[in-house]
């Protein structure tokens, strides 16, 4: 996530504690905006509902 800024070396349970922590924050903020857009109209050409169809879609 920031490789490279810190002056000192991270072990590999910081690491892991970080990323732990990052996931819970990502899927928070995933799940916040889809809730709010919920009710966005969105135009009827709109092709963002399959954006990621070709990667397997998306799934909280």
């Amino acid at each position: 996530l920031a490789a490279g800024i810190s002056k000192t070396l991270l072990s590999h349970a910081e690491v892991v504690a970080a990323m732990d922590n990052s996931i819970i924050r990502m899927n928070e903020l995933i799940a916040n905006f889809i809730a709010q857009s919920e009710n966005i109209e969105l135009p009827q050409d709109c092709t963002c509902h399959s954006a990621l169809k070709e990667f397997g879609g998306f799934k909280l």
